[in-house]
Parts: structure tokens; C-alpha cells; sequence
């Protein structure tokens, strides 16, 4: 009896469905006992997915789905050499059609035929393509017809520029080499230069009737920018194309006089930037430039001559505002775009007609004294284009 007394049970424990995991440091111990496990666990699952994607990719097949499954793999937590290898066992394959692979016409056919990206475009009588829905220049602007459609209706099709195709932007170098102010001999200088340019980056072009369109893909989004020609003997730089870009368009191949040349190379010429562009382009001769930029250094130059122009100015110019006064019949008067000020024209005693602009936030009570038809005698300042009131003499 004392032995049984001495003998304490152990309090009973609830073995209810969450009663066991009440434990706050339950997952920590559970992870403390299985660490191998799981972790060779993970590096047999992640190994085998690595090399699944890799089998996948070499044999994928143009409609087709290849199934694995992972079972028998052995462990390959320390397969660092030859030796230690997995085994997949093929199930199912499921193809859908005939197992050729895609052409480069229909691989860039795919990728550029696409809701955000394809336009609608037409000819006007004066012989200009134009885009026929408005608010194409949006970024979730969509067209939803294909590109057969849009060629049954209008006979041709555009691509809009400065579009995302995965993870670059999609820009055209338009080289227009058929322009009539161009010799023959440049024109055969342009042409050669071009089919070099294009022997060297090895891709797809459209060769139109005044020239090419390359597709370009790039990194980063290319800007709107002129393409010039530089001769070498005596340095006189010609347009000849620009880049398409964001906001701009190009009509696609297989619209009249557009037809699609595939090389062997790729369908895009795949470049980083901007500065990677120019630094090809310029082994040929070719210089990329700004028209925003060249606006800009016309606009200094002028600037610059104003200022020599004044500069050489005797000082007698430098007089004061002229002032005069008038005889006049006021015959009307209207507000401008200006904010408070009003346009007034006059007959003058001789004759002629004239203007002045009258600030009524200046002179408010001015204006309602200057009645239509009626005559009076008006001091005006004789400004560099304009002339402005003054006062009224009577």
C-alpha cells in the first residue's frame, strides 16, 4: 500500500484536435528534430525542378506539353560530381498539331500582332497614313482587330512604337534612301552603306519603297530622333530616316510596297540604350540627332545675332518711347487673349486706319468713354509693334 501511494500519475493529457500544438514553441522543435530531413527534402525538390525546366526547354515543342514525374529521384543534396545523378520518368506527351518548329516570319508576326501594340491606318487623298481611331497616343489604347482583318478593310496595317515586348521597348529605324532631291550616286552610297549595316547586325527588316524599317528592341525607351547622313569629303549632313518611338508609327509588312526580308539572324536587333545605337550607327556614317536639340541651337543662334545686332546700335536709338497724339473715330473695340486688355481700331483725320491696346485694369474708366462713332483727340505711346494709350487730350 505505501509503494502504490508513493507512485504519482502523470495528469491526463487532451488529446482533442488542436490540443497537442498548444505549445507557442511547437513549429521550432518540430523543425530542431526534422532539420535533415527537410532540408535534403528541399534540395532534392528545387535540384530536380532546375532540371526539368532544362529538359523542358530543349525538347518543348511548338503545341505541345511534356509531363514529368519526380519519382525514383535519388539524393542529390551533394551531387557535385557525375556519378550522383536523378532519373525522370516521362508519362504523357500531348501535341496539338505538327511538330515544326516556328519561323522567324511567324515568331515576329506574334509578338508584334497584338492588341497594344498593332494600329489601324489608312490613306488620305493627299497620300498620308493616318491613324483612324483617336487616342491611339495613350499607353492602354487597344486594337482589337487583327492583322488579317485590318488588311481586308484597309489594305494595310501600322505598329506603334515605344511599346513593351516582355521586358524591352520596341522602337524602328526608318531609312527613307528614295528621295527625289537625292542623286543617283548618293542614293547607291546609301543603299550600300544600309545593306552593310544590316549584313553586320544579322536581323529582319522591312524593305519599303523608299527605303527600310529595322525593328529594334532595346532596354531602355529610345527617343523620337532625326537620322542624318554625314559624306565624309565634305562634311554636309542630310535626313535621311529618324527613329520611331513612343508616340510615333511605322506601317507594317505585308501592306502594299511593304515587304518583310528574313535573314538568318534575329527577328529584333536587340540593343541596351541609346548611346549603344549611336556608337553603331556612327561606323556607317550615320548620326543620331534630336530635332528638339537642333531647334534649340537654331533658336541660341538667333538669339546671339539679336543681341549683336543691338549691341552695334548707336546710342541715339536708345531714345525714349515716342509719343503722339491723334485725331480719331473710334470704330471698334474687343477684348484680346490678353488678361485686361482690349484692342481699339480708329479712322485717323487723314484717313488711315490704326489701332492701340488699352489696359483696363489700369485705366478702368477709361473704356466706356471710348463710344463707338465717336471722335476724339487721343495721346498714344508708340511702342516696337504695338501702340498703347495714353490719355485722352478732349
Amino acid at each position: 500500500m505505501e509503494i502504490s501511494q508513493s507512485i504519482q500519475l502523470a495528469p491526463s493529457v487532451n488529446l482533442s484536435r488542436h490540443g497537442r500544438h498548444k505549445n507557442p514553441y511547437y513549429h521550432r522543435d518540430y523543425y530542431r528534430q526534422n532539420r535533415e530531413k527537410l532540408l535534403t527534402y528541399s534540395r532534392n525538390y528545387y535540384g530536380v525542378k532546375k532540371i526539368v525546366e532544362s529538359l523542358t526547354k530543349e525538347n518543348s515543342l511548338k503545341n505541345g506539353v511534356k509531363k514529368f514525374s519526380l519519382t525514383g529521384t535519388r539524393n542529390i543534396a551533394s551531387s557535385n560530381s557525375h556519378k550522383e545523378a536523378f532519373f525522370l520518368k516521362e508519362e504523357s506527351i500531348q501535341t496539338k498539331g505538327s511538330n515544326k518548329k516556328r519561323t522567324r516570319r511567324e515568331i515576329l508576326e506574334e509578338s508584334v500582332d497584338k492588341k497594344l501594340i498593332r494600329l489601324a491606318t489608312k490613306l488620305t487623298k493627299e497620300s498620308k497614313c493616318q491613324p483612324i481611331k483617336k487616342g491611339w497616343t495613350y499607353p492602354n489604347f487597344e486594337e482589337w482587330l487583327g492583322k488579317k482583318r485590318l488588311l481586308e478593310l484597309y489594305q494595310q496595317w501600322s505598329i506603334r512604337g515605344g511599346r513593351r515586348i516582355g521586358r524591352k521597348f520596341l522602337a524602328f529605324l526608318d531609312m527613307d534612301i528614295e528621295q527625289a532631291k537625292f542623286p543617283n550616286w548618293l542614293k547607291g552610297q546609301l543603299r550600300k552603306k544600309t545593306l552593310l549595316l544590316l549584313n553586320r547586325i544579322k536581323v529582319c527588316y522591312v524593305e519599303t519603297k523608299r527605303g527600310f524599317h529595322i525593328p529594334i528592341l532595346s532596354d531602355e525607351l529610345l527617343l523620337n530622333n532625326t537620322l542624318y547622313h554625314i559624306d565624309s569629303w565634305k562634311q554636309v549632313k542630310r535626313i535621311i530616316g529618324s527613329i520611331q518611338s513612343k508616340g510615333k508609327f511605322v506601317i507594317g509588312f505585308d501592306s502594299p510596297d511593304k515587304v518583310l526580308v528574313v535573314n538568318e539572324g534575329k527577328c529584333f536587333w536587340q540593343i541596351k540604350n541609346q548611346a549603344e545605337l549611336k556608337e553603331i550607327l556612327a561606323k556607317f556614317f550615320l548620326v543620331v540627332g534630336s530635332q528638339e536639340k537642333m531647334k534649340e541651337k537654331v533658336e541660341k543662334k538667333r538669339f546671339s545675332t539679336n543681341i549683336l545686332a543691338l549691341s552695334k546700335k548707336e546710342p541715339s536709338q536708345y531714345l525714349p518711347l515716342a509719343k503722339f497724339s491723334i485725331q480719331a473715330k473710334i470704330l471698334s473695340k474687343w477684348k484680346t487673349c490678353l488678361t485686361d486688355f482690349w484692342k481699339v481700331s480708329y479712322l485717323s483725320q487723314q484717313g488711315k486706319k490704326g489701332y492701340f491696346l488699352l489696359n483696363s485694369y489700369q485705366k478702368p474708366n477709361i473704356l466706356p468713354n471710348l463710344e463707338i462713332g465717336g471722335a476724339r483727340s487721343i495721346l498714344l505711346v508708340q511702342g516696337d509693334r504695338h501702340s498703347f494709350f495714353g490719355r485722352i487730350i478732349a
